[in-house]
């Protein structure tokens, strides 16, 4: 068959860029997905044929193995081992067979036994009080909207049975999305390969649109959101496909049949609802809520529990206390939950340990939603109000720091900038995940505000001895 010029004078091209594709395709059936578009847009399909990344089994697996290094040494800075009989995974996003794959693909290259990997099989690992980590294993992360709904409903369930830190690691992950989910601040995430906007259609200065004057590439953009299937799922218009199946984040062009278009790479696999597992999950727990499984033994495992709302505030207590003879406790946990809504997530983790405060810097005179949540979740009886963790520090030993100074501009301490203000930066600046826990242990060494580090270890210690 003979195509029209412009398209056969590029049919080398086309052969040479799904010969490097891990999913067999045809110059023939290419071009009939090509032929779709309009003859003036031949140019955009071909420019989608170009940048579509195409993962393959051996990228999916090196994507794998590298995420779930991040995670082995971020846990070993934060003294949180990840060992054969103190963790568990599953895998989120999906409950079909992607998912399944993808937990089968994880456990092999990381060389991972099935029995470590939550099914309703082998529930009983989270009986025994050993489980102190959860991993969930996804492909992507995208908007990280359906993900970190899953995440906060995962997390719900497995912090009342008494695990302390939840991670996500994925293949994949676009960083706004990875954002999304760090801000529920339940979990630490874990991508091996990081996306932008500059990956996708939406940015003007994406690759995508190469050579085009900046009119042509807004023409593209809107040719492809009103004429060819859109952006699809949170506007993103990703240029992926996995050798199994295409992420809903990727343009539609790409594989959605609507209107009787016939997708390059259709999507194989939907998400659905809450997996059977963690309906299991949910029996475990009223198990323990009426008192079974060695409630009182499980009780007597940790002697002062503190939980927090954020990574940040969790990292801090957690380095204050290890400097601190752990506040004068034999063992003590610091764990955040994110924001204090759930009463019955509170209610539950005081079964945990013969002390359990929650700690916020909420003021108790805030008239905020998050302040009246805080009232409705907790008790002042078990509630601590500390300050932000800024305020724990010397502005002028931080000011002076050479390790700092790299990353702070001097003019965010001139005068007319206010103190929240400042804070406000100077922690989203030092506090960014891929060097948090050494910029809190500089902090902690060498930046202290003397009297008010003394009065917060005060504060602590006085928790001694008052059970619930």
């Amino acid at each position: 068959m003979k195509y029209p010029k412009f398209l056969e004078l590029r049919i080398s091209e086309i052969q040479d860029i799904i010969d490097k594709w891990p999913v067999s395709k045809t110059v023939s059936e290419v071009m009939t997905w090509v032929l779709q578009f309009d003859s003036k847009d031949y140019d955009i399909a071909l420019r989608i044929l170009r940048h579509l990344n195409v993962v393959s089994p051996d990228d999916l697996n090196s994507a794998l193995a590298i995420a779930y290094s991040k995670l082995q040494r971020h846990a070993k800075e934060n003294n949180h081992d990840i060992t054969v009989d103190n963790t568990i995974y599953m895998s989120i996003g999906t409950d079909g067979k992607s998912g399944a794959m993808i937990a089968y693909n994880f456990r092999m290259i990381n060389r991972l036994s099935s029995a470590r990997f939550f099914s309703s099989e082998n529930i009983g690992l989270l009986r025994g009080g050993t489980i102190k980590n959860v991993v969930l294993v996804d492909d992507i992360i995208a908007t990280g909207d359906q993900s970190s709904e899953q995440v906060k409903q995962i997390a719900e369930k497995v912090l009342k049975l008494g695990i302390q830190n939840i991670y996500v690691v994925s293949a994949f992950g676009f960083k706004s999305g990875i954002e999304k989910l760090r801000g529920t601040q339940v979990v630490d995430v874990f991508s091996a390969i990081e996306y932008d906007e500059c990956d996708t259609i939406e940015s003007m200065d994406s690759l995508f649109y190469e050579g085009l004057p900046y009119a042509k590439r807004i023409e593209y953009k809107e040719l492809l959101e009103k004429n060819y299937n859109g952006k699809s799922y949170g506007n993103m218009g990703a240029l992926i496909a996995f050798y199994y199946n295409t992420p809903n984040c990727s343009l539609g062009s790409i594989w959605k049949s609507k209107n009787g278009w016939l997708p390059l790479y259709p999507r194989m696999f939907d998400e659905k609802a809450q997996r059977p597992e963690l309906y299991e999950l949910d029996k475990l727990i009223d198990q323990k809520d009426d008192g079974g499984n060695d409630a009182n033994d499980k009780k007597k495992e940790v002697e002062c529990a503190i939980y927090v709302e954020g990574k940040v505030m969790e990292l801090f207590i957690r380095e204050v206390a290890k400097r601190n003879d752990h506040f004068g406790y034999s063992s003590l946990i610091v764990v955040s939950i994110g924001p204090f809504y759930s009463d019955s997530l509170i209610e539950a983790l005081q079964m945990h340990s013969n002390v359990t405060r929650f700690v916020t810097n909420e003021p108790a005179e805030s008239q905020t939603q998050h302040a009246s949540n805080i009232k409705k979740a907790v008790k002042e009886s078990v509630l601590l109000r500390i300050s932000s963790v800024m305020e724990y520090f010397d502005i002028e030993k931080i000011k002076s720091s050479v390790k700092f100074s790299r990353v702070i501009d001097s003019s965010l301490f001139d005068e007319e900038v206010t103190k929240e203000t400042r804070n406000s930066i100077l922690e989203m600046r030092l506090f960014k995940p891929q060097y948090r826990v050494e910029n809190m242990q500089e902090l902690i060494e060498n930046c202290v505000n003397d009297e008010k580090m003394k009065e917060l270890v005060g504060t602590f210690r006085s928790l001694k001895g008052q059970d619930k």
